[in-house]
């Protein structure tokens, strides 16, 4: 590959001459037209190929965007950053991901720091709790949160306590009155895993059910292996229970292992992902709408849509429940 000092001894000229053509070839009025023609004339000859990232960097920004979310071992993290990947793509730019954990207050200062210092300008951020609100908060780049919540905050948002309504609703619906909540242990300090069980019970209460069965697996919530061995325990012990929320789909997964083909409708998979879209009997599953969440996302990034019109107020996702 060529550099642009070659393109410049090619072309007879001065190498900011040759940068001055390259970099920014249609507003640059001090180069003459014949001097330009030769600049590019030798830049196609020599397949000179501008170093975009050297001069993003120069110029203090960079076409990179930070995504900072949950574990990418959690299908739905992995399949939400491939989303926004996918979507940023269509506007030229790229998506650098991080899989330190929302809580981990220390980790997550630390890489918006780290990303800032390499121009990038604007970082997606998955929250859940006070302790990455704050960090994400004090950040000097463009941050946008997207996540769960259940407060009217500013941000791209999947509606929980829609979420968690519409699975009870549908539940309750096809004749199961005796309900459970599997979720992983490790995470019981999570907001998110908190803010689910007790909108469950809520809901549960408020169609005069039976107090909801809220039972966990020792593990990370991305751990199959462990939500695995966790549900052959918890069957055992709470056969009352008729139908089983799963926190995540690699509780579901735990859950539906244990279940025949035929008896697969008895859980409910949270996330959707295409591990439980894809798993034997087709069992009912929550449509979180991570489609739609990067395409929002990818929009205000690129300023399609105005960044601080988000940064004033909350968009809402409502999820769908798909048999």
């Amino acid at each position: 590959m060529s550099t642009l000092k070659e393109v410049a001894a090619a072309a007879g000229v001065h190498v900011a001459t040759a940068s001055a053509v390259l970099n920014a070839a249609g507003g640059n009025t001090r180069v003459g037209e014949s001097t330009r023609e030769r600049v590019l004339a030798a830049a196609k000859q020599l397949s000179y190929v501008a170093n975009e990232s050297a001069r993003r960097l120069r110029q203090g920004r960079s076409n990179a965007v930070g995504f900072l979310g949950g574990d990418l071992r959690n299908p739905f993290f992995a399949e939400l950053a491939a989303s926004v990947e996918g979507e940023l793509g269509k506007y030229g730019l790229q998506l650098l991901v991080s899989h330190v954990g929302h809580t981990e207050s220390a980790s997550l200062e630390k890489t918006i720091q780290v990303l800032q210092r390499q121009g990038v300008q604007n970082i997606i951020c998955w929250e859940e709790g006070s302790r990455s609100r704050k960090n994400v908060e004090s950040a000097k780049a463009l941050t946008l949160s997207i996540g769960f919540t259940r407060q009217d905050r500013p941000g791209v948002w999947l509606d929980l306590e829609s979420a968690l309504q519409i699975a009870v609703e549908d539940m309750t619906r096809r004749g199961f009155r005796r309900l459970g909540f599997f979720a992983p242990q490790s995470q019981g300090e999570s907001p998110s895993v908190l803010a689910r069980s007790q909108v469950f019970a809520e809901e549960c209460a408020r169609r005069n059910l039976a107090g909801p069965v809220l039972a966990s697996y020792r593990g990370e919530s991305w751990d199959l292996d462990a939500a695995f061995q966790g549900a052959e325990s918890v069957l055992k012990t709470h056969k009352e229970v008729e139908a089983w929320l799963g926190f995540n789909d690699v509780a579901a997964l735990g859950l539906l292992s244990r279940f025949s083909k035929k008896d697969s409708a008895r859980v409910l998979c949270f996330d959707g992902t295409t591990v439980a879209r894809c798993w034997p009997g087709r069992p009912p599953r929550l449509d979180l709408r991570i489609g739609e969440m990067a395409r929002i996302v990818a929009d205000v990034v690129a300023g399609k849509e105005l960044a601080k019109d988000v940064g004033k107020r909350a968009r809402w996702l409502r999820p769908a429940l798909i048999h």
